[in-house]
């Protein structure tokens, strides 16, 4: 996956947590692998912008799982956030903290949806 760019990325500011979450072109590959399990999550992702501005916090300092992508992306710990949207559902979006007032969009997949 190689390593993130410094400006490949677009901020969105998510009132929940009080601070810009960058979406990288790179966790479009994990919001990809949960969507492909949904067609009701592709759906949700398309509106990635509205759910990271209007979600509510779910569960906080969750330790990520020890795998590949999150040692990718050096995630200190995951916030979990939830977002009703009209005619969809709610979405749940994941979010990764690398460092201090750094997030970055991990996941976003239907929150009813069984894993």
């Amino acid at each position: 996956m190689g390593e993130l760019r410094k400006y490949n990325y677009k901020k969105f500011l998510c009132g929940a947590l009080g601070a810009k979450v960058r979406v990288y072109p790179e966790s479009i590959a994990e919001t990809a692998w949960h969507a492909s399990k949904s067609i009701l999550s592709t759906k949700l992702a398309l509106r990635l912008p509205y759910v990271v501005k209007n979600a509510k916090i779910y569960k906080q300092h969750v330790q990520p799982k020890d795998t590949k992508q999150t040692k990718v992306f050096h995630f200190k710990e995951l916030v979990i956030l939830t977002c009703g949207i009209r005619g969809l559902g709610t979405a749940q979006l994941t979010v990764g903290i690398r460092y201090k007032k750094f997030l970055m969009e991990y996941c976003i997949t239907d929150f009813n949806h069984k894993k």
